[in-house]
């Protein structure tokens, strides 16, 4: 995301012609105090803080709403004017050539565009005034983001050979009587009573054929 946004910035008709190749990403807004720039105004591109919805317990699959706040930070020449009056005036005509280069815009489907949060002073001296421009966006994480364990990880099971059946007869059908001794130590002695009540009175099972040829994809 940040290296989408600098791009834009670099590249937008709105922003193009004020920043050049003037806009670089940084960790943390404060670190563009440290930062030389060889010309103003320059753009700094930095993600402010980021937001994870809690999953809802009991759900069958994660799924998680992640918000995020993006700061650019616009650093302008204020050596000719130490009361910072002249960039407060830029950063009106600076902040509508940035709306119009990313509000309203996301760089892939699967992010929310970016909306206005909000401008602010972060620091101002004798050379540079430093204001930050934030823009918010939110996209969804679910399972299939995650890497996890998949089938490939684990032995292949062996192919199926045999089926086996085990049949509990019902009544009218079910005799009554113990699958072969004439006491059945679940059921106890006879008379046994007659229906679904457990005993495996018949036994079957198919023969499958071989496990078929893998197709070459």
């Amino acid at each position: 995301m940040m290296a989408d946004i600098i791009l834009k910035l670099r590249r937008s008709s709105a922003t193009g012609s004020i920043f050049a190749d003037r806009v670089t990403g940084v960790a943390a807004p404060q670190r563009a105090y440290d930062y030389a720039a060889l010309a103003y105004p320059a753009a700094f591109v930095a993600l402010l803080s980021e937001d994870a919805e809690a999953q809802s317990p009991g759900s069958n699959e994660n799924t998680q709403r992640v918000a995020q706040i993006w700061g650019i930070v616009v650093a302008l020449n204020a050596t000719d004017d130490i009361r910072g009056q002249e960039p407060s005036q830029s950063i009106e005509v600076i902040r509508r050539a940035v709306m119009r280069a990313i509000y309203n815009w996301s760089p892939h489907s699967t992010i929310a565009n970016l909306w206005y949060d909000g401008c602010e002073l972060l620091a101002v001296n004798r050379a540079v005034a430093f204001w930050v421009l934030r823009f918010g966006t939110y996209f969804w994480l679910c399972g299939e983001d995650g890497v996890g364990e998949t089938e490939e990880q684990f032995d292949p099971l062996p192919w199926f050979l045999r089926i086996h059946y085990n049949f509990d007869w019902i009544s009218p059908h079910d005799p009554g009587l113990p699958p072969s001794e004439i006491y059945d130590v679940k059921f106890g002695p006879p008379p046994w009573r007659s229906g679904p009540e457990g005993r495996v009175e018949m036994h079957a099972e198919d023969q499958l054929p071989p496990q078929p040829p893998r197709r070459v994809q």
